[in-house]
């Protein structure tokens, strides 16, 4: 089984030239894979989960990948589509609280080919997450040389400092945090009527039916995500939540 290509520790001036330079962008790194049948498989890099062993911290992310895949363009990449993996980083709280408005569950930034036995290079990758309509990690720049006094940019998803960038070059991967970045707690309220209405909307986009079990479920997995699941496994918070919840549904 092939592993998430990891954050080289090699000596920078590795990667002098000719390398793309990617945002760091705060998560976890996930993949997933389809089956024959179909069935979409979903991973973090330690191991894949059945559907019934998925963490909640997931759910967002593989919600979103079922919802927002093409696949008719995924089954024409290759005629073996089980046979590529595709990496990305499901982005959540961790560190930075971004604009969770605009910010995607999953961007990609890597293919690997069972049959070619490699990763797929740079802009071949790139040019797949976009004909399956999948978010790749947004590039800063390509085909470049990083020098000692490069400076790091703005991130594209918040209003504020890159948590850093990745440098790609031959399939291997050099990770550079950004010395300027300080973490930000997120401020917003936890739970409100705000957080639960915008879940119900996107459940109205999406035409799923607005009950109390559903909407209690994807509230949470909105709080794992931009909570880090700081407080969704005591008792009396979800208690809190589910009160707000159905005060949101009363006039519903």
């Amino acid at each position: 089984m092939k592993s998430i290509p990891s954050v080289s520790e090699l000596e920078k001036n590795s990667f002098n030239d000719d390398v793309w330079v990617h945002e760091k962008v705060d998560g976890d790194e996930f993949r997933f894979k389809v089956e024959c049948s179909g069935r979409l498989i979903f991973g973090n890099n330690k191991k894949f989960f059945n559907d019934s062993q998925i963490p909640d911290k997931y759910e967002h992310t593989t919600r979103f990948i079922r919802s927002e895949v093409n696949r008719n363009s995924l089954y024409e990449l290759t005629n073996n589509i089980e046979n590529l993996v595709f990496f990305g980083k499901s982005v959540y709280l961790n560190s930075i609280n971004y604009d969770w408005e605009k910010t995607p569950s999953f961007m990609g930034h890597s293919i690997y080919s069972k049959d070619l036995d490699q990763f797929l290079p740079p802009d071949m990758t790139e040019h797949s997450f976009e004909r399956i309509e999948l978010p790749f990690l947004n590039v800063i720049e390509k085909d470049t040389n990083i020098s000692e006094d490069f400076e790091f940019p703005q991130s594209k998803w918040y209003d504020g400092p890159s948590f850093g960038v990745v440098l790609l070059k031959n399939g291997k991967r050099f990770s550079l945090d950004n010395p300027d970045f300080e973490p930000k707690s997120n401020s917003d309220d936890i739970i409100s009527q705000k957080r639960i209405s915008r879940v119900a909307n996107n459940m109205k986009q999406n035409d799923e039916k607005i009950k109390f079990d559903m909407l209690m479920k994807l509230v949470m997995v909105n709080i794992y995500r931009e909570m880090y699941g700081e407080f969704v496994d005591d008792s009396d918070f979800k208690s809190e939540v589910a009160s707000e919840v159905r005060k949101w549904l009363d006039p519903y």
